[in-house]
């Protein structure tokens, strides 16, 4: 067992739907889609979200046993406002 650690911002950023078509996209890392994040069974996952968005964000995990805190439910964590960053554990 490992802990893993990732760095993921959230911006709005510019994507190239195809040579002739770009867009103002939103994602992590300026990625779409954004980057894998890798796990074994019994891994803690450390996950900063930096969020550079214009409006507040959480990310709701899919999958995966968790504390409700960690959920990224409206329910049970505070969203992320635009400049703060979270930790994900």
């Amino acid at each position: 067992m490992q802990t893993r650690y990732y760095n993921l911002t959230v911006s709005e950023f510019n994507w190239n739907v195809s040579e002739s078509k770009q867009i103002t996209a939103w994602g992590f890392n300026k990625q779409l889609p954004g980057p894998v994040l890798r796990g074994e069974k019994g891994d803690t996952m450390v996950i900063k979200i930096k969020n550079e968005l214009q409006e507040p964000t959480i990310i709701h995990w899919h999958g995966i046993q968790l504390p409700s805190s960690m959920d990224g439910t409206g329910e049970s964590q505070k969203p992320i406002l635009p400049g703060e960053e979270f930790e994900y554990r």
